[in-house]
């Protein structure tokens, strides 16, 4: 046997108290690796010793390196041909620093 059955669909509505949309603020650093002629270097690995975080500079030279907590690091830059060069880097709440390295 076939039983029909009639549903009928009807809207409710909620009324919501307050709604809070709070904005998201990352520690970053976005940076820029280049040769002594300012030249972009792509492939660069960018390591924050310490905190095993790692990232390869983009085929326009850039990198970023998204919430760090407040603290201090080092940041350092390898890539075969260059030499290995470092950068210290103090990080405050609610900052985004623009970092240039040249590699040599």
């Amino acid at each position: 046997r076939t039983l029909n059955l009639g549903i009928a669909l009807v809207p409710t509505a909620e009324r919501l108290d307050a709604v809070v949309i709070r904005e998201a603020i990352l520690n970053q650093v976005a940076g820029l690796v280049t040769t002594d002629a300012g030249q972009p270097i792509p492939g660069v690995l960018v390591d924050v010793l310490g905190l095993n975080r790692r990232i390869t500079t983009n085929e326009d030279g850039r990198f970023l390196l998204t919430d760090l907590d407040p603290g201090s690091y080092i940041l350092q830059f390898r890539l075969s041909g260059y030499r290995v060069s470092q950068y210290a880097l103090r990080m405050v709440p609610q900052i985004d620093r623009d970092i240039t390295i040249k590699l040599r």
